[in-house]
């Protein structure tokens, strides 16, 4: 998470290009959006007896188990709206036409399940609202522009767009970070096995488990891990009509990142906060 945001800062500060990450985690974790409140959206019990780490996303949206999924994130400066998005909205809606171009390539029929109601003016606000009346996990339904196959989920995302208004830095321009998640195969442990109790019945359960599909049930087989990236960069290239290059960490992105890590997403006060 703190990679992500110290990519995020790159390229607001206009020293680098809209960034795509793919990637896993190890050790297993859950991140949660950054409005969810922890003791309605996990048991912290529960994820210290099965060795899961939590870590309070810089996103909205809502948790997520990271342990047999593959993690994206895009990052950009509003130099690229033009072709990113000009608003959450358009955002997710392009994003999620590049992995059905993906999924195209894994000959997945998947479709986009587009937003039934208009955001409200402020999206953050919305956001914010809706975690307090909805703290269910991220698969256990569909919005905004997320992808489903045969009515069940196969992607969830989360975004966020920031403003450089109002910074003490003068050297930011606007820019968004949006998360995203694609479940591989089933494991031995699902997310709604760490719920609080009042939500890790046995009904809520089947019911979660039944609303989402993973890529091998999708495709009744393993796709190779490197083959999928590179599937999943054709699938961008192809809708955006560019040539991804590969990038190395900048030693400043590499020292951001540590700072980071020890000043935010290693403490209490960032991960615990509400």
């Amino acid at each position: 998470m703190a990679l992500d945001e110290a990519l995020l800062i790159s390229c607001q500060q206009g020293k680098s290009p809209p960034i795509l990450r793919l990637y896993q985690w190890e050790p297993p974790g859950i991140s949660i959006g950054y409005f969810q409140k922890i003791k309605q959206t996990v048991d912290t019990n529960k994820c210290k007896e099965k060795n899961i780490d939590i870590v309070r996303r810089l996103t909205g949206g809502r948790a997520v188990l990271h342990r047999d999924d593959l993690t994206y994130s895009v990052c950009a400066s509003e130099d690229f709206f033009d072709q990113l998005g000009e608003s959450i909205n358009q955002t997710y809606q392009k994003i999620s036409f590049a992995f059905l171009e993906a999924f195209k390539l894994l000959k997945i029929n998947a479709e986009w399940v587009k937003v039934s109601t208009p955001f409200a003016r402020d999206p953050l606000d919305r956001e914010k609202k809706k975690m307090e009346i909805f703290p269910q996990p991220c698969f256990s339904s569909s919005s905004r522009y997320e992808i489903e196959m045969q009515g069940k989920k196969i992607l969830g995302s989360a975004q966020r767009r920031f403003s450089a208004r109002g910074r003490s830095t003068l050297d930011r321009k606007d820019g968004f970070l949006q998360h995203g998640s694609l479940p591989l195969k089933r494991g031995e442990i699902d997310l709604v096995d760490l719920l609080p109790s009042s939500k890790s019945t046995t009904k809520e359960k089947s019911k979660f488990r039944k609303s989402y599909i993973t890529l091998q049930e999708a495709i009744n087989t393993n796709v190779p891990l490197k083959e999928l990236l590179t599937i999943i960069q054709n699938g961008f290239e192809n809708f955006f009509s560019i040539k991804f290059e590969e990038k190395e960490l900048t030693k400043e992105e590499e020292n951001f990142t540590h700072q980071l890590i020890e000043r935010k997403y290693r403490t209490k006060d960032w991960n615990f906060r509400k």
